[in-house]
This record gives structure tokens, C-alpha cells and sequence, in this order.
């Protein structure tokens, strides 16, 4: 899963290296990428039972990062019987509710979205260097590990 035309060219490399092993169905969940809002209420765990339906899956792992991640999560907790396993990146958690802290922090590092400017891409400070993190410069390539 995926939301997003911008993130949908971050996940290319990985949707790339993950089909040459596995079936590889990346959606656009509603109101993101191509598609619309409807006006009726609707839950993404069910569109993406729906689309398992549709396409005949009788179960599937679950990718998801960031949004997409709350999304696999509350798919595998509304319909446990079709997710054999989740791949979660940063993944957020429906109902959280921030704190304080948290919320000054985005603000701090992102602060308000643009509608005008929210399919550009977004730059956070950059990370320093530790345990498990490249030095400075070019960052590894996600896809290296993939597959493995």
C-alpha cells in the first residue's frame, strides 16, 4: 500500500524488487494519488478487503509506511484471517492522539501544509550519524536489503 503520486515514486524501486519474488498490488487509497473522497463515509481496511475480494486474494502481507502502515494495522485488526504478515514503516496508529509535545515538535520541524504545495516533497533536518545510520551524503538505497 501506498498513498500518494509522490510516494508512489519513492515505492517504485521497492514494488520493482519485491515482484521479482512476490505479486505486487500497490493502491491508491481513497483521496490520495488518482483517486477521490467519496461523499460517504468509508474505512480503508475495508477497501482493501475489497480489493482483495475483487482480485480474488484470499490473503496477502500488508506493506505500509507512515498512514499506509495505520491502514495495514487496522486491516489486520478488522479482518485478521486475510493479512499473513505486516511490513510496517513508521507506521502511524489510528486513534493516537499526540501529545502536547509532539504536536509543538511538527510544528517546530514541518509546521502547516500548503494545499498549494502539498505534493512537493517535504524536507526534514537531516539525521546524524549512530548506530545503524550511513554517515552524512547519499543515503543507502532501501531496495538492497529487499528480497533478501
Amino acid at each position: 500500500m501506498h498513498a500518494g503520486i509522490a510516494d508512489r515514486r519513492m515505492w517504485r524501486e521497492q514494488v520493482d524488487a519485491l515482484a521479482s519474488r512476490h505479486r505486487v498490488i500497490a493502491l491508491d487509497l481513497r483521496g490520495y494519488g488518482e483517486s477521490e473522497l467519496p461523499p460517504a463515509p468509508f474505512a480503508n481496511h475495508d477497501d482493501v478487503a475489497g480489493l482483495l475480494d475483487a482480485l480474488g486474494i484470499e490473503r496477502a502481507a500488508l506493506v505500509g509506511w507512515s498512514f499506509g502502515g495505520a491502514v495495514a494495522i487496522d486491516t489486520a485488526l478488522a479482518h485478521p484471517d486475510r493479512v499473513t504478515a505486516l511490513a510496517l514503516l513508521g507506521a502511524a496508529v489510528s486513534g493516537n492522539r499526540w501529545s502536547d509535545e509532539a504536536n509543538d515538535l511538527w510544528d517546530s520541524l514541518i509546521g502547516e501544509v500548503d494545499p498549494a504545495n502539498a505534493d512537493r516533497p517535504t524536507r526534514l533536518p537531516p539525521l546524524k550519524p549512530g548506530p545503524g545510520r550511513p554517515e552524512p551524503g547519499r543515503p543507502k538505497r532501501v531496495d538492497h536489503g529487499v528480497g533478501g
